[in-house]
């Protein structure tokens, strides 16, 4: 089976609703600068809370048609109604789906869109060997970041790793600074996506070995 890596905010519609506003930070969900608590990016079960997430358009300029894959500024994979159902009816498992409140500027409520939290952490599927690309550098002011890999120019991934699987993250290493941003997904799911003429994702073949 092929695997492609998911580039968001592509193959949208014309004119896209663009969401730049979120109460993630406030409900402390959410934060870009620390993996621990980017809570839609580390492979685990999100628990239910009192209030509702909200995603809104700061902007009547981008109060356009929303794509099946949201756009947002924070780069959360939200997923639209009909797209939840496609994938369910083909059986695409290992996804939680979060409901959320999506805004216009207007206030007007947009509704059946959740958040996709992709649970499947995969341990040994990058292949140092084949892969392409760099380290921060060991004296980098962030220490955190020293020697660290950064976000692969090409990914190459062990066949054996992922046999099976729909949708998956990469699990992080000592390897790497964020090994669990972008998510990768089957020959079925991007068929599902295509065929149903979804918009908001495009789709890069990635190399197995």
């Amino acid at each position: 089976m092929q695997y492609y890596r998911t580039i968001f905010c592509d193959k949208t519609v014309r004119n896209p609703l663009i969401c730049s506003e979120t109460n993630l930070v406030e409900l402390r969900i959410w934060d870009k600068w620390h993996l621990a608590r980017k809570i839609f990016s580390i492979g685990k079960p999100f628990e239910a809370i009192d209030k509702k997430i909200i995603f809104r358009s700061a902007d009547e300029a981008d109060d356009g048609e929303p794509d099946d894959v949201l756009q947002n500024s924070d780069m959360v994979p939200i997923f639209s109604r009909r797209l939840v159902r496609a994938l369910n009816e083909a059986g695409i498992e290992d996804i939680q789906y979060i409901p959320i409140d999506v805004y216009t500027s207007k206030n007007e409520l947009l509704e059946g869109f959740c958040i996709a939290n992709v649970l499947k952490l995969v341990d040994n599927a990058f292949n140092y060997e084949h892969s392409v690309y760099e380290r921060y550098s060991i004296n980098d002011e962030r220490v955190s970041f020293r020697g660290k890999m950064k976000t692969p120019l090409k990914y190459v991934l062990n066949q054996k790793a992922i046999d099976g699987l729909d949708v998956f993250k990469l699990a992080p290493t000592e390897e790497t600074f964020n090994g669990t941003w972008h998510f990768f997904v089957s020959e079925r799911f991007k068929n599902v996506f295509t065929k149903n003429k979804f918009h908001g994702f495009s789709f890069h073949l990635i190399e197995t070995v």
